[in-house]
């Protein structure tokens, strides 16, 4: 996005200011009329008394070319490391956009570093209403990036829109996170009937560090119903933990709960989480298991999947050429076309995010006994500043709907730890191609899981579009993804963690791709998809496994345990070659290549790795007897 008016403004802010906006009120008028403080083009916008909100001061944007994309702008001072909430009220007086088009006014921050290099922004929804009244929009930004330097703040008309619209009060203000922000436990839904359970709550350091000599305390009703106080077993700085075991805790549901103290008592921040204790679980078409895999019909399931548009019969006998177990439609799909998908052996998620807000609950029972229905998908890269309409969400299905999870998928790693109370299972759809290195998948995946604490499965959105396909005017520099970039960014989502694996997408092949450019997308995904398949039993295996140790950041590395074999899977991350050595205790003998190469066992214990530029190796080993013999 770009915006020629106005300047940026270097960072230089106190800690603990707010953030100041000249004239955001826009009751300042220079001698030519313009408001003071803000940056206008010639045409599109201009102030006047009597256009705000009760009657005061506003900007006013009009136009009746669809041509005309302006914004006015200035300079705001942020603070890196810190989270903005940001916006203005805005009021609709008329508006057209094009037939199909999403767009309309919108406010938002940009920032650049030293040299003037974009670097990123964040940006409110579009107030895409015919008319409206005088309504609030806001958004709130990731956490600043370090190697930020000016920011810009910016209120646009619609792209491709005329009519007019009015823009009051004007806002940037500091995003304060609690200093607890709740309480999660790493069981399906906080319920569980034996086995141990792991209690983490997620904490925000204020500025400057915690207190010296802090204590961080769980309480819970125990077994003998009484009130059980543990201290952290791990206290951080962004979390502590503790583990239990379930046969601890009383029968029926309780809070468990968890506070924060200074050195002298004083509680710096406390939160809780209703956990239940049953004799036995209850039966579940679908669910998640201690091992974080995806159960269906009492069977693991490896979710391998595309996403989709609208569900049809002729798309579904393309689809099926491919060993896919499931698909990820965009429009909500009707009980006919998950009859199509049960006809062909597949399941569907349901998308219900932009339900959120209209009573969900109906669509929920109207779909949730079908048995093709694999799970619910409650977010697509929400902003922060909706959050609480997500938490509802996820509220209305475990209260409709107990037989099958919900799954969000989020593009910022910065966010991931918000909206943990808003699903069962995380997603993460970094797209590096053509512009970012490649290992931003597993930088993506190994974030991801140290951001959930662990506590939710992970499953993945390998890059499988053309960014171009989206931002024509970068065309000559974007470009598809290669089979062996398609092998790469799947592979380091494995290796990583990744529970599942849903590509983007199978709709955008056919909306803007020729034939012969669909043809051989669909041939390189096919490839990749059915190598993954001949190994599903291995990756859904629970079997204990001896890690490796010693990896560099550079090599992503998982093993596996099946029987008598253990599995290691290599892939090198980077465009260069990587050779490597890990330490796999209890290994010996030669390894037996089952895709790509560069595995060897040169002594007891040690595995040597040498890949060739975003190479992988999946190897098997005999494995100890049993995984104490590696001990």
């Amino acid at each position: 996005m770009t915006c020629m008016a106005g300047m940026f403004f270097a960072a230089v802010l106190t800690q603990g200011a707010q953030v100041h906006v000249a004239n955001a009120a826009f009751e300042e008028f220079g001698a030519d009329g313009a408001p003071v403080g803000w940056s206008v083009p010639k045409e599109g916008f201009r102030a006047a008394k009597g256009e705000g909100l009760n009657g005061s001061g506003g900007l006013v944007w009009e136009s009746d070319s669809p041509k005309l994309y302006v914004c006015v702008s200035q300079g705001v001072a942020l603070e890196a490391g810190k989270s903005y909430r940001f916006g203005a009220h805005v009021k609709v007086d008329s508006q057209k956009a094009p037939r199909g088009q999403k767009s309309g006014a919108f406010v938002c921050v940009e920032w650049q570093d030293g040299s003037g290099k974009w670097l990123g922004g964040s940006y409110t929804a579009h107030a895409g209403e015919a008319e409206s009244d005088w309504k609030r929009i806001e958004a709130v930004t990731p956490r600043i990036p370090a190697d930020a330097a000016t920011f810009r703040l910016m209120l646009f008309g619609g792209k491709k829109c005329v009519g007019r619209v009015r823009f009051d009060n004007v806002f940037v203000q500091p995003y304060v996170r609690s200093a607890v922000a709740g309480v999660f436990s790493d069981v399906y839904r906080d319920l569980a009937a034996d086995g141990d359970v792991a209690f983490h709550a997620a904490l925000n350091a204020p500025d400057g560090g915690w207190p010296k000599g802090m204590k961080a305390e769980f309480s819970f009703i125990g077994a003998d119903g009484a009130r059980a106080v543990l201290p952290a077993a791990t206290l951080k700085d962004d979390e502590a933990a503790v583990t239990v075991p379930v046969r601890d805790l009383a029968m029926g549901t309780h809070k468990v709960a968890f506070a924060l103290y200074d050195a002298a008592g004083g509680v710096l921040g406390e939160s809780s989480l209703d956990f239940t204790r049953v004799e036995e679980l209850p039966p579940r078409a679908v669910h998640i298991d201690a091992q974080q895999r995806l159960v269906v019909d009492g069977r693991p399931f490896f979710p391998l999947g595309m996403y989709w548009d609208t569900i049809t019969a002729e798309r579904l006998d393309v689809y099926t050429n491919a060993p896919f177990n499931c698909l990820m439609p965009y429009n909500l799909p009707t009980r006919k076309q998950l009859d199509l998908c049960e006809a062909r052996g597949l399941k569907s998620f349901a998308n219900v995010k932009s339900l959120r807000n209209r009573g969900p609950k109906k669509w929920i029972e109207a779909l949730k006994d079908h048995p093709a229905l694999l799970a619910w998908y409650v977010n697509d890269e929400a902003p922060l500043a909706d959050l609480p309409s997500y938490v509802s969400l996820y509220k209305a299905l475990r209260e409709t709907d107990s037989q099958h999870p919900a799954w969000a998928v989020m593009d910022r790693l910065d966010d991931l730890r918000d909206f943990l109370p808003t699903c069962d299972v995380m997603g993460l759809d970094p797209y590096p191609i053509a512009q970012k290195p490649i290992g931003l998948v597993a930088e993506h995946a190994r974030g991801g899981r140290a951001a959930l604490f662990g506590t939710k499965p992970l499953w993945m959105v390998p890059q499988a579009f053309d960014w171009s396909w989206y931002r024509p005017q970068k065309r000559d520099k974007e470009r598809l993804p290669t089979v062996d970039e398609l092998r790469s960014m799947t592979w380091q989502a494995i290796a990583e963690g990744a529970k599942g694996i849903v590509f983007y997408s199978f709709h955008g092949m056919f909306k803007f791709a020729d034939k012969a450019t669909r043809d051989g997308l669909w041939g390189d995904v096919v490839e990749v998809i059915r190598e993954v398949k001949r190994f599903e039993d291995v990756f859904l295996s629970v079997e204990p496994a001896q890690e490796a140790v010693g990896a560099p950041p550079e090599l992503a590395v998982r093993t596996w345990r099946r029987g008598d074999r253990l599995y290691l899977l290599a892939v090198n991350t980077t465009r260069e070659p990587l050779s490597a050595d890990v330490s796999l205790s209890g290994v010996t003998g030669a390894a037996s290549i089952e895709l790509g190469c560069g595995v060897s066992v040169p002594s007891a214990d040690r595995v040597r790795v040498e890949l060739p530029p975003i190479g992988l190796c999946l190897a098997s080993m005999r494995a100890p007897r049993s995984s104490s013999d590696a001990l």
